[in-house]
């Protein structure tokens, strides 16, 4: 299995256009964390208003990323949150509303994440997550993160199994880098977020979900650390 990211990492001055941020364990954080808000999220009483109204934000934030020029932490995080929240609402009205087995929903959802992954790589010829830097390849990057989204809020109930795999999974990310493991890894955690958003009162674990976030892309924000321009310059030292 490759040890890079795959695709175009060795292209420097498309990787510094990149508009989403590298790998670190900030990411895996933050991921996490969304899930703690997207579960408290999912127990609202009106879910059919809810859903509508996290689409709009969603679609209105989406398209703000979409026209900026370069990463922003604030901008990505919050469509990021968006998409886990709308996915996860998403689910719940699949399964709940429409009646459609959990089974079913996340067979459904991962047949559409592998074909998403694969159109993207006979589009592009190139699957990295280094060099998100034109409208095709930032569309198919985020319609696999709500996809993913949505499939790791599909296996919440296997919230046990779900948190040890992802566990597992999170560490051979961060040592392998492969973009195989990045989304299988992304899926997983989901229901680590949701295990941790249970172990306290959701509405809690919510608040002091969103203050971590915060805070997590405020130190982003000024540090650069999950810069897409800062290995670049690791490697050049």
């Amino acid at each position: 299995m490759t040890t890079e990211w795959q695709g175009d990492a060795g292209r420097p001055f498309r990787r510094f256009l990149s508009k989403v941020p590298e790998i670190t364990a900030y990411f895996w954080i933050v991921r996490i964390l969304i899930s703690v808000v997207a579960g408290a999220v999912r127990d609202t009483r009106d879910l059919t208003l809810t859903t509508a109204g996290a689409i709009v934000a969603l679609l209105i934030a989406l398209a703000v990323q979409l026209r900026a020029q370069r990463y922003v932490p604030a901008r990505y995080w919050l469509v990021m949150l968006l998409a886990g929240v709308v996915a996860t609402l998403l689910i719940d009205t699949a399964v709940e509303n429409l009646e459609i087995p959990p089974a079913i929903t996340a067979l459904g959802l991962a047949l559409a994440l592998a074909g998403t992954g694969a159109a993207w790589y006979r589009r592009e010829r190139s699957l990295s997550l280094h060099t998100i830097d034109t409208p095709q390849r930032e569309g198919f990057y985020w319609l696999a993160v709500l996809l993913a989204f949505a499939l790791g809020a599909a296996v919440v109930p296997y919230a046990a199994v779900g948190a040890l795999t992802g566990g597992i999974l999170l560490v051979i990310g961060l040592v392998l880098r492969s973009v195989l493991v990045f989304w299988v890894a992304f899926v997983a955690t989901g229901p680590v977020g949701g295990a941790l958003g249970e172990l306290v009162n959701p509405p809690l674990a919510a608040a002091v979900a969103l203050g971590v976030i915060t805070a997590v892309v405020a130190y982003l924000t000024v540090s650069h650390t999950d810069a897409p321009i800062r290995p670049l310059r690791m490697a050049q030292r």
